[in-house]
């Protein structure tokens, strides 16, 4: 494993999660509920790498949000629910 890219993963990681946390303090975190009902079940549809792109996170975090494993940050809602739309 490169520690090079250990590190620029672990920084990704850290300025996504600062964001989350900045959106969740001005925005709130949003209805999982709604999120569960509206957005979760058009994500079947989508390849990993629309839901990478729309979200800007891995494929692999992807695959989890997908498969319902995860719930993603209110902030990247409304790009799913465009990917999937669009």
């Amino acid at each position: 494993m490169n520690p090079a890219s250990t590190w620029k993963g672990l920084w990704a990681l850290r300025r996504a999660r600062g964001a989350d946390w900045q959106w969740d303090r001005a925005q709130g975190p949003g209805d999982t509920d709604r999120y569960r009902r509206e957005i979760l079940p058009q994500l079947a549809k989508l390849p990993l790498w629309r839901i990478s792109v729309a979200t800007g996170l891995s494929r692999t975090t992807g695959s989890l949000f997908r498969r319902g494993f995860r719930i993603p940050n209110a902030r990247h809602w409304e790009a799913l629910r465009k990917a999937c739309n669009g």
